[in-house]
């Protein structure tokens, strides 16, 4: 009497087993849109395990999004610098793509990978993408852009306040027509308009520490002291 011997495998060897068998006699193709979405499934998988099979594909794919300027949820004045952890092998093939549109923003590299500013944020929710060229998304980042003039952390600000920028010789940038908020005037003194967020526009200064122990402008020219 012939017995027979029933062996059972887990399913997923089973399914395994079966998309082997498969791809080696060119079975059970799928359109180029199916490929792409489960190709994209497994790197995000991967991304967010951090690992792979025992070739080490998972370590050599891992890429890595950050913010390096401020906690992702407290991004402000529509900038922020961002940092992407990838491969050597990986960085020239890498694009970003924020809020559904690429981006052209350079990037230096570093050590484990590449940094940059990217601008453009709206106010609000942001999307950052990192994308290889072929292998589509790679990591996924949400940045939430506040005000560069606040509230970031607090309620609505109040109005009128003291506005200081005058100690520098600058005036606050009009932003009201009307009161409240600090009167703005010209060099001849007329007011032509107020501010309510005390804001003025970006300005650096360059000094140097005197052989007397001082603080004093570099010359603009460029020469050294």
């Amino acid at each position: 009497m012939n017995k027979r011997h029933i062996v059972k495998a887990p399913g997923w060897l089973l399914g395994a087993a079966a998309a082997a068998l498969l791809a080696a006699c060119g079975g059970g193709s799928s359109p180029p849109e199916a490929q792409s979405a489960a190709q994209d499934t497994r790197v995000q998988a991967l991304s967010a395990s951090g690992g792979g099979d025992s070739r080490g594909e998972g370590h050599s794919l891992a890429v890595r999004l950050r913010v390096l300027s401020s906690p992702a949820d407290r991004v402000s004045g529509g900038d922020a610098r961002i940092h992407i952890r990838a491969a050597a092998g990986l960085r020239d093939k890498l694009e970003l793509w924020l809020n559904g549109r690429p981006l052209t923003t350079p990037l230096a590299e570093v050590g484990d990978g590449l940094e940059g500013v990217i601008t453009g944020l709206v106010n609000g929710r942001n999307v950052l993408l990192v994308r290889h060229r072929s292998a589509g998304v790679r990591d996924t980042l949400e940045l939430v852009n506040h005000p560069i003039t606040g509230p970031i952390y607090t309620g609505p600000q109040q109005t009128p306040f003291v506005c200081t920028t005058n100690q520098f010789g600058l005036e606050p940038k009009v932003d009201s027509d009307t009161a409240p908020g600090y009167r703005v005037r010209d060099s001849s003194g007329n007011t032509v308009g107020y501010s309510r967020n005390c804001s003025i526009d970006t300005l650096v200064s360059y000094l140097y520490r005197s052989t007397g122990n001082a603080w004093k402008p570099l010359p603009a020219g460029g020469s050294r002291p």
